[in-house]
């Protein structure tokens, strides 16, 4: 029973800190990031409506990003990947501002 229990930490990588501070910091620039590309997407409405939605948009993707960030066996395959994502967004929306 002793060898289950050392076997399984062995084989999982338990980094939540480090998890958790890439889904706390990265998933807020990458909502802030679909945030932006919402408002540009909702020009058509007034302003007030679209930066509303905009808002509103942040708060769940950046608590499904953050809930999502512990499902990665290694912290370093997340910050890759919610790094480049954030990188992929933040060029869309800035692509999105100048069109």
């Amino acid at each position: 029973m002793g060898g289950e229990g050392a076997d399984m930490t062995q084989t999982r990588s338990w980094n939540w800190g480090s998890k958790l501070l890439a889904g706390t910091g990265l998933g807020l620039a990458l909502a802030l990031g679909v945030s932006s590309i919402l408002v540009s997407l909702l020009s058509f409405l007034p302003l007030g409506v679209a930066a509303q939605a905009g808002m509103w948009g942040v708060v769940p993707v950046w608590l499904s990003v953050l809930g999502a960030s512990v499902a990665f066996r290694r912290a370093g395959r997340l910050w890759l990947g919610l790094g480049g994502a954030t990188v992929v967004v933040w060029a869309i929306a800035f692509l999105l501002r100048t069109v």
